[in-house]
């Protein structure tokens, strides 16, 4: 699981990944599963960065969440 995680990092890059944000949510989720929280947290923030749609406001505010952040994760679905 180690590796995989710093094969995550290292590959799935906002550089490297394609114009989908379905990739781009399934990489930050894999981050998470992988205990790299702020791997995944700087994609979900590029995707929104990126794409501005639901899915990855909804992500990012999930993310938000999880973490605490009431506040943020509001403010992003408002």
């Amino acid at each position: 699981q180690a590796q995989a995680a710093r094969l995550l990092g290292a590959v799935a890059t906002p550089q490297r990944l394609p114009a989908d944000p379905q990739a781009w949510l399934a990489m930050s989720e894999l981050g998470d599963k992988f205990d790299r929280h702020a791997y995944a947290m700087q994609i979900a923030e590029a995707a929104v960065q990126r794409f501005n749609s639901a899915e990855t406001y909804a992500w990012l505010a999930q993310m938000k969440l999880k973490d605490g952040d009431k506040d943020g994760a509001r403010a992003l679905l408002s």
